[in-house]
This record gives C-alpha cells, structure tokens and sequence, in this order.
C-alpha cells in the first residue's frame, strides 16, 4: 500500500466493487481512509459448553449424539442428523483473530436471553424478532461489552444439523442449527473450507441479514438492553502514566496533559483504556484505539527541553502515522513505553506534556454486580 498516494496493489481473484471485494477463500478487504482491515466471513459454530435444548432438557453440545431430539424455539421436536467438530489452536493475527469466540452476556436480549453466558463464532446467526424474525450473524453486533470478542488461543467448536435449518435454543437463546453451505469437511478436519458459500440464502430457515438499518436498529435494542443491565458507555479513557511501578495522574486541560515524574525514573509508560468505534457504529473503525497524540514534549523546567516527533522511534509498535495536509497525529494502543534515554541530562523532575486531538470515543464499563471477563487472552475454550 502507497500511503502517499492511497493505492492498494493486491493480486486477489475475487468480486469487486469500490468499498471492498470477496476473496474466493472467504476473507474481505475493507478499506477506511486511515487502514485497511482484513476480516473472514466466519463459519458459524457454538463453543465447548453450550447447551442445546433437547427432549432430556438442555444438553452440553459435545454431549450430544446423531440421533437425539432437538427443540427448537418453536417448540416443535427435530432430530439431529449430525454433528460438526473441530478444535483451533494457535489462534492469532488480524486474520485468526476472527475466529475467537464472541461471548453474548446473559441477559443481553432480554431475561434468561441467554440464561449465561453463550459463546459463538462471529459468524453464528442469533434469532431476532424485529417485526418479524431475522437471522443476524452475532459478530455484526459486537460492541465490546455485552457482546464482545474473546481472544484464546484454543477453542473447539461444534454445529448441530437437524434434517433442514431451524432454529436451535443455545442457553435459552435462539440460534440457528448448522446448514451445509459447502463446509462440512472442515469441521472433520478433512478440508480447508472453513468458510461458507452464503450465494444461496433462500435455504435459510429465517431471513438473513448482515447489514443495513434492521441490523442498525438491532445493534440499538442490545445497547439499551445493556443500560437496562447496568452497562454504562462512558468517554474517559483513564490516561495515566506507570512511573516504575506507581501511577502517576497527570494535569489535564482539554486538548493538553501534563505529568510530572523523576528524571532519575528507568520505567516509564503511557496507560490509558481503548475504544473501538466499531463497537458504537457498524462499520466504523475497527481498530482498538488510545489516545490520539498530535505532539509530545519533555522538559526540566531549566534550560533542557526536547519535542519528541510522532516518527521518533518511541512510537514504534503503536499505530501508523496518519495526516490530513499539514496535520498529523498517531493513536496509541493503550500501551507507551518510554526510553528513560529521551531526558537523559534532565535535572530533578521530567515534565511531559502531551498535546491530544479530543476523542469522543466511547466503551462500554460492566456494572458492578456483572463479573466481567478478565483481560488478556483465554488459554483455551475446548474439552
């Protein structure tokens, strides 16, 4: 990619149009001004633990067996004519990455809707009753709290086929059963087509939709449902540094910050929280963002003061440089370390200040009687 000139060179087969193109094995380049974000069209799976509602009750999916008798929401008693596994390893990257589960949040639509916890592909279609019952894949509703992506490096996944698509009770949420879209190989681990050919939607036991403003209204209904639970979205991004092993709060006056620390300090690092906006806005920037620094400049308050450019190496690892003619900025990924050797020669205190473009961000903060998941990566969610 020419970041100068905007061009994209890539030698993909696949179906174009001017926002973005559909590469044969599944995956989708979107292009935004600022990035290019690779997504893959997720299969759709329930992971280990879900429990399916069945004539013995509701049964842990990898209990199952061909044979035993499905409920599905509408009450009516379907066998299931097999059952899909596989287990992931390794998972990583901005590609892999869209194979981590999304958990769904008991209660996120509606009381005992799931009834825990409900862990999902990005692509399994959740059931929705929007004057009319739809399928809308859950990774299309993620806002980073309620419904939010959960980084593992192990999962094993499971889909359920019943003798023609319906819609299965997953944690007493409806889900839809597994329809062979071309991908059953995979989840034997005889082939590679992980992803399904959705060409054919008129197989779909309830319509399908994965954009537009009936997932827009949807995506609404989640974000008051998780008020009504307690969520709260909030702006504050929490900026602070970490000055060897202490937190240090800062100044701050709208676009400006201002911390003090001890030149003689060996660790320091620039903390805040990240947002994503594409957990507020469907389609929107979908990388998790810091801070937006526009400058940085390091003084004693004597006579030694040092501009630290946005190019410097001390930005390496964050995001890329952005511009806009003579204007330039870079985000941080919530994480900054500092080169104790940028105030060597600094007399007593090291004064930062940091010039910030205002963000109006937004993430979603759990209530306190919702235990939310711990940050980081889940080692694994498998048998």
């Amino acid at each position: 990619m020419n970041m100068a000139t905007g061009t994209i060179s890539l030698s993909f087969s696949g179906n174009f149009d001017k926002n973005s193109f559909s590469i044969s094995d599944g995956r989708t380049i979107s292009t935004d001004p600022y990035s290019v974000n690779i997504q893959v069209k997720s299969f759709v799976c329930f992971v280990t633990g879900t429990r399916i509602r069945t004539d013995r009750g509701d049964v842990a999916v990898e209990a199952m067996r061909v044979g035993d008798v499905a409920i599905t929401a509408s009450g009516q008693a379907r066998p299931v004519t097999w059952i899909g596994q596989r287990t992931l390893r390794g998972i990583d990257g901005p590609v892999d990455g869209v194979a981590w589960p999304v958990r769904v949040v008991a209660g996120t639509f509606g009381v005992n809707r799931p009834d825990r916890d409900l862990f999902l592909s990005p692509g399994h279609a959740i059931c929705v009753d929007m004057m009319g019952e739809i399928f809308v894949p859950v990774g299309r509703l993620v806002n980073g709290g309620t419904i939010a992506s959960v980084p593992v490096d192990e999962v094993t996944y499971w889909h359920i086929e019943l003798d023609s698509h319906d819609v299965l009770l997953s944690n007493n949420l409806p889900t839809e059963s597994y329809l062979d879209m071309g991908n059953r190989t995979w989840f034997a681990g005889d082939g590679d087509a992980m992803v399904p050919d959705d060409a054919d939607r008129s197989r779909y036991a309830r319509p399908f939709v994965d954009d537009g403003a009936i997932v827009e209204a949807v995506r609404l209904r989640v974000a008051a449902r998780a008020r009504e639970m307690g969520w709260t979205d909030i702006c504050d991004m929490d900026l602070h540094l970490v000055v060897d092993g202490r937190r240090v709060d800062g100044d701050k006056d709208h676009n400006l910050a201002r911390f003090i620390f001890p030149a003689s300090a060996r660790e320091v690092r620039l903390l805040s929280h990240c947002f994503t906006p594409a957990h507020m806005v469907m389609d929107g920037d979908a990388r998790a963002l810091g801070v937006c620094l526009t400058g940085m400049t390091l003084s004693d308050g004597f006579h030694a003061e040092r501009a630290v450019a946005l190019t410097e190496p001390l930005f390496d690892g964050q995001h890329d440089l952005e511009q806009d003619g003579a204007w330039k900025w870079r985000w941080t990924r919530g994480d900054l370390p500092f080169d104790p050797a940028i105030w060597d020669g600094f007399r007593s205190h090291v004064i930062l200040r940091l010039d910030l473009l205002p963000s109006q961000g937004r993430r979603w903060v759990p209530p306190m009687m919702v235990g939310a998941m711990p940050e980081g990566r889940v080692v694994a969610l498998s048998r």
